[in-house]
């Protein structure tokens, strides 16, 4: 039998490792700048264009690479940051595998051109897909400078799941901003095509967060600044009024690397307390810094999580450090590392035994849900429905369904579902699924007519948005005005609104909220068989549904009901969820016995 296994070719292997390192754009970036930052830069420069598709340049002024060093880079597990494994438990560098040189040049055009201080003449080197093009002694200021083109271009089934220039644009902003603030005392500066988007000066950390996040939260910066024999934290967070609906500017760092931790985010909520309300979200930026022997950064490809060697600790030293900054400006009670009984109190009960003790920190329990009167045995009728049998499987039954449901009984049930009378049973509705397939077949047919109707507003409203949430709304904004915004941009990261579409005036947001969630849900969207017509609709739908919490009268479930079944696609909502589930008699005949 002729043997199977082989070993892989070296540019197979490089683009099977470039699928966990280089992920889009952005990865590139974070790899480039992290490795700058470990070359002992402290001016850096990042160049992009189309989104990082076609063009991303980083230029620095570190310490440069040798010839040897600079072709020895591109090898894969080619590393000057570790020697041995023991290695890995005391990192302080950000980059130490060996991987992202080796993976970014396998799936694009590379250029590097480095210099060492020390050296005369400098180095070129040219890579397309792990193939040495050329390699040759050049005139180069000190420092490196490494041009990466045309990116997942020998990989078209990777390229085409990229999204548009602007949302990539976006996630790369996100990681020059991470890299930005962990490092104040660099400076840095970002060109979108010939537009500089960023130009940060070494400065403090305070300076640099208002660069990078906005002078509007000059105000509103508490700094927290703990120290203990186990760890150092230090940074800042926002005053209660500064909290947002939606999770924004929160970046937590350990050792200066940025890390994901809703762990140590609900540490960082539960210090605010009654101050916030439960479904708002405090911005901050915080450092910790600790033993690299305690922490294991080597988990994941990103190296965005983390292990803590005790975490139930590290969460109630930053709880404590939180709540002693608000403490200190009078916003919450004082509680110090000092004081052994609020030390105990906040370390002897876990997150757990406070909900079931009620002391929840500002809403971290669970709310008793009101809703209409509805059968004692609805439950059970809904463990059918959930079940799926008894759903209407062809074009027949969907029709005597659009014949009957709605004519006479309809219940809401917990503000969640619409019960409803059919010819041989029961219909069960999701409301907020049925609510989105509605909004988004009429917005569509708006957009596509252009028949919105818009409310002026009173006064007109300022929205002042981040850059890259700026570059995302300019984008769609055409689109926007369509459903009946009358909005429009004003210079830089300004727009200004006058209207909304008559529709929204009754759900109780403001105009910005409307927008900014927009753009949220927006920049997250994924289909790429959608055009961005089809895209704004469907992220416009999905906010008005989500909106749409107030108890309805019996009418106004009959008028949910017929909508739903006027709509083309009635049975599932635009992401595929299904809007409603029938129930026979039969199956309710069953669940009596019968």
């Amino acid at each position: 039998m002729q043997d199977v296994i082989q070993l892989l070719p070296d540019n197979i292997a490089n683009q099977i490792a470039a699928g966990e390192v280089v992920q889009r754009p952005a990865s590139v970036v974070k790899e480039l700048l992290e490795n700058a930052l470990d070359a002992g830069a402290d001016r850096i420069m990042l160049q992009i264009k189309d989104g990082g598709k076609t063009l991303i340049r980083v230029i620095d002024n570190g310490c440069g690479m040798s010839d040897t060093d600079a072709r020895m880079s591109f090898e894969r597990h080619a590393t000057s940051k570790i020697r041995s494994a023991s290695d890995l438990f005391k990192v302080r560098t950000m980059g130490f595998r060996g991987e992202a040189l080796a993976s970014i040049a396998a799936v694009s055009q590379v250029e590097l051109k480095t210099r060492r201080k020390k050296d005369e003449m400098g180095t070129l080197l040219s890579i397309h897909a792990s193939t040495v093009k050329k390699q040759e002694a050049i005139q180069a200021p000190p420092g490196t400078s490494i041009l990466v083109k045309q990116l997942f271009y020998n990989i078209p089934a990777r390229r085409k799941f990229l999204k548009s220039d602007a949302v990539e644009l976006k996630h790369i902003i996100e990681e020059f901003k991470r890299i930005a603030l962990a490092n104040p005392n660099v400076f840095f500066s970002m060109h979108h095509k010939e537009n500089e988007l960023f130009h940060l000066p070494k400065g403090s950390l305070k300076q640099r967060i208002l660069n990078l996040l906005g002078k509007k939260y000059e105000p509103i910066l508490l700094p927290v600044e703990e120290e203990v024999d186990q760890i150092k934290i230090k940074g800042w967070v926002v005053k209660p009024e500064g909290a947002k609906k939606r999770k924004t500017d929160t970046y937590l760092f350990v050792n200066n690397r940025f890390i994901k931790s809703p762990y140590l985010n609900h540490a960082i909520k539960l210090a605010y307390g009654d101050l916030i309300e439960a479904s708002s979200h405090p911005p901050y930026v915080l450092f910790l810094s600790m033993d690299p022997s305690r922490v294991d950064v080597n988990v994941h490809p990103t190296k965005q999580e983390i292990k803590f060697e005790d975490e139930r600790l590290i969460y109630n030293y930053v709880r404590v450090s939180v709540r002693h900054a608000l403490g200190q400006y009078s916003l919450s009670p004082l509680i110090d590392f000092d004081n052994a009984e609020s030390q105990q109190k906040l370390t002897g009960k876990s997150i757990i035994d406070e909900q079931k003790s009620g002391r929840t920190g500002g809403g971290f329990g669970y709310k008793k849900v009101a809703g209409s009167a509805v059968p004692d045995n609805w439950t059970d009728l809904y463990e059918i429905a959930k079940s799926g049998r008894g759903e209407a499987s062809d074009t027949r039954e969907l029709n005597e369904l659009q014949d009957s449901a709605g004519q006479g009984w309809a219940v809401l049930i917990h503000n969640r579902f619409i019960g409803a009378l059919i010819k041989d049973g029961l219909v069960l509705i999701h409301k907020k699924h049925a609510l989105y397939r509605i909004y988004y077949e009429e917005l569509l047919k708006t957009v596509t007519t252009g028949s919105a109707a818009t409310q002026q507003e009173l006064f007109p409203t300022n929205l002042n948005l981040s850059k890259e949430d700026a570059i995302l709304l300019k984008e769609i904004l055409s689109t926007v005005q369509k459903t009946g915004f009358d909005i429009e941009h004003f210079g830089d990261e300004t727009f200004i609104i006058r209207g909304i579409p008559a529709d929204l005036t009754q759900a109780g947001i403001s105009p910005q909220e409307w927008i900014e969630s927009l753009v949220h849900s927006y920049k997250n969207e994924y289909d790429q068989k959608l055009s961005l017509r089809e895209k704004v609709v469907k992220n416009m739908a999905a906010n008005k549904a989500r909106y749409h919490n107030k108890p309805l009268e019996k009418e106004e479930l009959s008028i949910i009901i017929d909508r739903l079944f006027a709509c083309e696609q009635p049975q599932y909502s635009p992401d595929g969820k299904r809007c409603f589930v029938t129930i026979g008699i039969d199956e309710i005949e069953k669940r009596f016995g019968g």
